[in-house]
């Protein structure tokens, strides 16, 4: 059965346990139909994203020849199934909630201890900044640069040391891969800790001062989208039993990950390449302490983007004042380790961090080639077997940062703010999505200008969000007049309807002087 309106094929339904009267109208038959029907593919798309989300793929589907085409995993299920993840773990909070669990984390003037809330701005700057992310893709995408498919393509003909036929050899195909780019993407991961470059992007998604399946959506524009375990991003779970923990990435192993300085537990879905190359630290006292530092304080998804960069030039403008300037890694501690060795206060605060505007120099340049985290090189089997220490304390209610939920310093209304907020953001969101699925139907020139309109309305959105005393009205206002832009452009196509005319119009010219 087919849903011609979504391109999504669901398998052959059961019939209905109870049979229907021969007495009932047929009108009525149908509208008792239309419910298990719609309610069958709804479990069976939930259960097929579910599968896909934990890599519970059919070797199958995976095993493909030169012919066949990329199932498209990200767009059918994996977004929609980000949102699905993201209402179910707001349920079970406020399910825990209701039965008196501590939930709220260090958050608010009342800390209730426990994972965190989802907050309203920082829920939708995260679906906008990742939408930010695909938005930007699709518009190197049109100038036509595709650094994946480009990079992907130049390894696969100059670096390939044998080819297999993945139909002869599924399984031995699937193991390699399957191991293969797992390391592969450990070394990448790590390599976007390490230096200032890579981290310009990589920075962007560590951002996100709540630790929660929202935080996942934040990518960067020049980090181009890994695949990755994207359940890990939940304060709800405790340790795995049963030893799990000494083999996959954990959601405890990524609560490191993204408490700053951050510079540990690089995995994807095995943890032991952190055990065995010496980046593993476990968690052994939980804390609602999540983003970076200094803290970006900002949803503005094009700050973001440049923040690393802003901060890069004034460590850039200090090297070249300094002659004796100490290497640093960029998070303000002269060791060089992340802040791992004892560069702050233990909670990501770094010693002499650059201070400045956000101005962008030429400095920066000075950093490309640097790094802002050393590891030691390790590669010792015998550390996969190293005990991981129990947990001492649960301190979530300490409030040991202070979270950006925006200045706040605008005449709006709380009220207000988070109804426009929301309002605006769906809709900007919404039409994200229908560029996406639009875009390669669509004229270069009006695909470009929806980009390029969306982007600004996201930015003045999430600028609004940030309730700055000299921004905030004038962000409303953008976001206000772009949206129309934008749908007008998505909808009407005014380039493609132009050539139309200009093409109509020619050909009209032409019968009529061919009849004169």
């Amino acid at each position: 059965r087919t849903s011609h309106s979504s391109g999504i094929t669901f398998g052959h339904l059961p019939p209905l346990r109870k049979p229907l009267s021969s007495s009932v109208p047929f009108a009525n038959r149908r509208v008792y139909h239309i419910p298990a029907m719609a309610m069958a593919d709804v479990t069976a798309y939930l259960w097929k994203g579910f599968k896909v989300m934990f890599y519970i793929v059919p070797m199958s589907e995976l095993t493909l020849g030169e012919g066949d085409d990329v199932p498209p995993y990200l767009l059918k299920y994996g977004i929609p199934m980000f949102f699905v993840f993201i209402f179910v773990e707001f349920v079970i909070q406020e399910i825990m909630r209701a039965l008196g669990y501590k939930v709220g984390g260090s958050h608010g003037k009342d800390a209730k201890g426990g994972p965190a809330s989802y907050r309203l701005n920082e829920l939708v700057a995260c679906t906008l900044v990742g939408s930010f992310q695909q938005i930007g893709l699709l518009l190197f995408e049109l100038v036509g640069l595709n650094f994946e498919v480009t990079t992907y393509t130049w390894f696969y003909e100059h670096c390939r040391l044998l080819t297999l036929d993945a139909k002869q050899y599924p399984l031995l195909v699937y193991l390699a891969l399957f191991f293969g780019k797992d390391l592969g993407y450990y070394w990448a991961h790590r390599s976007m800790h390490e230096w200032h470059v890579m981290w310009i992007g990589h920075s962007v998604h560590h951002s996100g001062e709540d630790y929660n399946m929202a935080t996942g959506l934040r990518q960067g524009v020049v980090q181009p989208m890994m695949g990755y375990m994207y359940w890990i991003h939940t304060d709800l779970v405790n340790r795995l039993p049963l030893g799990l923990e000494y083999i996959f990435n954990t959601p405890m192993a990524h609560r490191m990950h993204h408490r700053p300085p951050g510079n540990c537990n690089y995995a994807g879905m095995l943890i032991i390449w952190d055990r065995m190359f010496g980046t593993y630290v476990p968690e052994v006292v939980r804390q609602d302490v999540y983003g970076l530092h200094p803290q970006p304080n900002t949803f503005d998804p094009v700050k973001l983007n440049a923040a690393h960069l802003v901060e890069m030039s004034q460590l850039g403008d200090e090297m070249a004042k300094k002659a004796n300037y100490k290497k640093t890694d960029g998070d303000g501690d002269v060791v060089g380790d992340g802040g791992s060795s004892g560069g702050g206060d233990g909670n990501g605060v770094g010693k002499g961090e650059a201070k400045g505007d956000d101005t962008i120099s030429f400095s920066w340049w000075r950093l490309v080639f640097k790094k802002r985290a050393n590891h030691r090189m390790v590669c010792d089997l015998r550390l996969l077997f190293k005990p991981i220490p129990p947990m001492r304390a649960d301190v979530r209610g300490e409030k040991k940062r202070v979270k950006w939920d925006g200045a706040k310093t605008a005449n709006w209304s709380p009220w207000l703010v988070a109804l426009y907020v929301t309002f605006v953001g769906l809709l900007v969101a919404v039409g994200g999505v229908g560029l996406l699925l639009k875009s390669h139907s669509m004229h270069l020139a009006d695909a470009f200008a929806s980009v390029v309109v969306w982007c600004l309305a996201s930015s003045a959105i999430l600028r609004f969000a940030d309730q700055e005393q000299n921004t905030a009205s004038k962000a409303a206002i953008q976001s206000a007049l772009l949206l129309p832009v934008f749908f007008g452009i998505l909808v009407a196509r005014p380039a493609e309807l132009a050539l139309a005319t200009a093409v109509a119009s020619g050909a009209t010219s032409g019968v009529y002087n061919t009849s004169v």
